[in-house]
């Protein structure tokens, strides 16, 4: 009777074992799913900004050119 009982011990360690060792791997899964989500936030954000400053730049150059277009058309007119 007690050899029987040692294996069941051993069965139920190696299946708690197991289990720990699975749960372990779907945290590990889930941890590395939300970093990778914040990461996409935060390219996000710097794609954005990368964005505005783009198009203030590009205001700003025509809004250049266009002072420059009506200096000449006052010099020259």
């Amino acid at each position: 009777m007690r050899r029987g009982g040692e294996q069941t011990i051993k069965r139920d360690s190696s299946a708690a074992t197991s289990l720990v060792a699975a749960r372990t791997k779907v945290f590990k899964a889930e941890f590395d799913r939300a970093e990778a989500e914040s990461e996409e936030r935060q390219l996000d954000i710097e794609l954005r900004e990368a964005e505005v400053a783009t198009q203030a730049r590009d205001e700003a150059e025509q809004r250049g050119k266009e002072t420059m277009d009506k200096i000449n058309e006052t010099v020259g007119g």
